[in-house]
């Protein structure tokens, strides 16, 4: 308080829940780091889900990026309106499916059964089989328990290759083996919930209490904020070039290659790595410095004029040294003057 007028000083948080939940619910899970939480050969099947990438995170974050920066209550505001029309959308977008599954799903699954024209099931009753693949694998599929012994269609629920060409032998439909977290129903009811809309701030209720105000001891950082993350080398990709028009008979599409990042540059002008043009002049001058060294060790004589720098052709006026100019064809004149 100063006088009668309250000013936000500061702000605590209690770190003793989240240290007990960590302790209690995720100690556990990563604290020895079992092949349950690393390998798809020990995934449990209940979960429906294959995959152990933290990409529901990342998405997050890039759709929040304009929001972030903000202050705390516009960017929860913005967060909520994000939200609530992303529910919104979803909801209506469900009803008008055309097919059992969403629409991923429903690629996934014609992806599969493309697949399954490779395959040839054998029953061998109660609704088993054996599946032998065209390259010479066999998998055993069980229909009535939902299995297959490449563990795809127990993972994420979704019928594989092998499990659709079992059907298909049945004459039955593939939506019917499709685990039921995919199809609309379930689809409803998890974007059901509304986020209900907040008006603005100046339509809130009155309490009389006098408004807090922001401290006085905030001082901006300096720099530009950082907005993106730091990305790893494997993350940052370069896209292939389009291919030419029209297409040869024998193309081969290029793969995309990683940027130039941690890699050495290489000067154009010297042709040595570790600087470019403009290090140049300062690597030169290490370099012109190590050869005198050099040359002083053997016991030749060697002594440079008020001229320019032998490697870079920049120094004093012109015509002083033994070089004229900038470049590589300096570079090659001082060389050779040095060498005899």
């Amino acid at each position: 308080m100063e006088g009668n007028q309250p000013v936000f000083c500061k702000m605590y948080v209690c770190l003793e829940a989240c240290k007990k939940g960590f302790l209690e619910g995720c100690k556990p899970v990563i604290g020895k780091r079992p092949p349950q939480n690393w390998s798809r050969a020990y995934f449990a099947s209940h979960f429906k889900c294959d995959i152990f990438l933290n990409n529901l995170c990342e998405s997050f974050n890039s759709r929040i990026i304009d929001a972030r920066d903000k202050a705390i209550l516009t960017c929860l505001e913005r967060i909520m309106v994000y939200i609530m029309l992303r529910m919104a959308n979803r909801r209506i977008a469900a009803r008008h499916w055309k097919h059992p599954v969403g629409p991923r799903i429903f690629k996934i699954i014609e992806k599969n059964k493309l697949g399954a024209s490779q395959c040839i099931p054998m029953m061998a009753g109660d609704k088993k089989f054996l599946v032998q693949h065209m390259y010479g694998a066999e998998f055993v599929v069980d229909l009535r328990a939902k299995k297959c012994f490449c563990r795809r269609w127990d993972l994420c629920g979704i019928p594989c290759p092998h499990a659709i060409s079992c059907i298909f032998s049945m004459d039955e439909n593939v939506y019917d083996y499709t685990h039921d977290c995919y199809k609309q129903e379930a689809y409803l009811n998890s974007y059901d919930p509304i986020v209900h809309p907040v008006p603005s701030m100046d339509q809130w209720k009155k309490t009389g209490l006098p408004a807090i105000s922001p401290p006085h001891l905030y001082k901006k950082q300096p720099g530009r904020p950082k907005i993106s993350r730091t990305k790893e080398v494997g993350e940052v990709q370069a896209l292939a070039p389009p291919p030419p028009n029209p297409i040869p008979p024998d193309y081969i599409p290029p793969s995309a290659k990683l940027k130039r990042i941690f890699v050495k540059v290489k000067c154009g002008i010297c042709g040595q790595r570790g600087h470019n043009r403009l290090s140049h002049k300062k690597e030169g001058e290490n370099s012109f410095s190590n050869i005198q060294e050099a040359a002083q060790d053997n016991g030749d004589h060697f002594h440079q004029t008020n001229g320019p720098n032998p490697f870079t052709g920049i120094g004093k006026p012109r015509g002083c040294g033994i070089t004229k100019g900038k470049g590589k064809q300096a570079t090659q004149k001082a060389v050779s003057v040095l060498l005899n």
